[in-house]
């Protein structure tokens, strides 16, 4: 066996998430240690990923949803009313507690209500930046290449783009999958209690993200205590206040995750069974679903996790996958989060390209061809071919991409690929950063 450990810590945010990473490399017995720079090596490198993020979040000023779902909560937190704010804000108003510097800044500058919600999308996308900075770490660590630590970069930094998660209003998806796949991370490099902060975080942030808590639990190895209570007390942290101005939200949020609302788009899986609907006055046509779908539909995408997660820790008992492939069963839960949602959106896929490439950048030494194709195929469906094809065509068109890509996602998660080629599973430790020979 070969195993490469990695003693660096590589941030401020990253030190958080950083560990060593080991890849098993048979059939060789040798062990060759493998530093990471120094910090104060990398900071060029942390400068220009955050110039790249905030020129990639200039590049379009489109608002989106946040005029309507947003701005009037934050309009009254500007203006000094916080009571009205947190009564206000829905239910991914805590997403806004990381953002508040930036829109003080903003409004100070005078910047406008735009200036103010591009100044917040910028805070939300650093959560991407310090992924890409983290995963940039690991692979040189790992002796990766420049160009293939280039495309793990750009992968991270372009999938907010490609998915508008900020011109549909939602730059809050880029703060919680950024959190989420950090969360991995952190439990990778045996760090249970920073992994709970992030995903506490990231859960407040967007109910969904529980749906990240089963694969985290599975890639903690020890610690798993911690984790959760770290993030109990982080999200109740940032919920609090909320739910104290306006109960409501519980209920609300609980809504959220068991009922889906009646629209019904053609991207997603249960198309064919919708009915068409014809106003009598104006003759606009639109679309719905049968009840069971729009009524049990989230339910079923959380409670996913519990099959598929029981199933992953058999696989792991066995040693048929390893910790790191928790990467890949998160990446899978949250594509499918999109694929059984009838209100499935562009931005839906973007935590699932940023755990995915996260898997791909531990467990490969090739490009995350995976993650690029992902999020490339993500754009032609919900970007290019609206409006240049009809409804029923769009849907064909990502059904044949998006199935399988679940597939090739849970055959990936599972170890199926891996064991039929015979290979090994990487394995991130701080353990054995802090045995290794050349350990600082």
């Amino acid at each position: 066996m070969r195993l490469w450990a990695n003693t660096r810590r590589v941030s401020h945010v990253g030190r958080a998430f950083q560990g060593c990473t080991a890849a098993v490399n048979p059939p060789r017995a040798t062990a060759d240690t493998c530093l990471v720079p120094r910090h104060a090596d990398r900071w060029p490198l942390a400068l220009l990923l955050i110039a790249s993020t905030v020129l990639l979040t200039l590049s379009n000023t489109a608002t989106g949803d946040y005029q309507v779902e947003l701005r009037p909560s934050v309009d009254l937190l500007l203006t000094g009313d916080v009571h009205g704010f947190l009564a206000a804000a829905p239910i991914y108003g805590p997403s806004v507690l990381p953002r508040l510097p930036f829109l003080l800044a903003a409004q100070e500058l005078g910047a406008g209500w735009i200036g103010v919600y591009i100044a917040g999308a910028v805070a939300c996308m650093l959560a991407v930046t310090a992924l890409a900075y983290v995963l940039e770490g690991h692979l040189r660590a790992l002796g990766r290449s420049p160009v293939l630590r280039s495309a793990v970069v750009l992968t991270c930094l372009l999938a907010p783009v490609l998915t508008r998660a900020g011109p549909m209003g939602h730059p809050e998806e880029a703060l919680a999958g950024g959190l989420c796949a950090l969360a991995m991370l952190a439990c990778l490099s045996d760090r249970p209690a920073w992994a709970g902060v992030a995903l506490g975080a990231a859960i407040a942030a967007k109910p969904w993200a529980v749906i990240a808590v089963l694969p985290a639990l599975l890639a903690a190895g020890d610690g798993r205590v911690r984790l959760l209570a770290a993030a109990v007390a982080t999200c109740a942290a940032a919920e609090l206040p909320f739910l104290l101005a306006a109960p409501s939200r519980a209920g609300s949020s609980v809504t959220a995750l068991h009922s889906a609302p009646h629209s019904f788009h053609p991207t997603q899986l249960f198309w064919p069974l919708r009915e068409v609907l014809v106003d009598p006055v104006t003759g606009a046509t639109g679309y719905r679903g049968p009840h069971l779908v729009h009524r049990f539909s989230h339910p079923v995408i959380v409670l996913l996790a519990l099959p598929l997660s029981a199933l992953f820790a058999a696989r792991l008992r066995s040693g048929s996958v390893g910790r790191t492939d928790a990467l890949a069963l998160l990446a899978l839960l949250l594509f499918l989060r999109g694929l059984l949602d009838p209100w499935n959106s562009i931005y839906y896929v973007l935590p699932a390209i940023l755990a995915l490439v996260s898997w791909e950048a531990l467990s490969r030494e090739g490009l995350p061809v995976g993650a690029m194709a992902l999020a490339a195929f993500t754009w032609l469906s919900f970007g290019l071919l609206p409006g240049r094809v009809g409804p029923d065509v769009l849907s064909a068109a990502y059904l044949a991409w998006a199935l399988p890509a679940a597939w090739l996602l849970a055959r990936a998660a599972f170890g199926a690929a891996s064991s039929a080629a015979g290979a090994a599973q990487p394995v991130i430790s701080a353990t054995a950063a802090r045995t290794s020979p050349g350990a600082t």
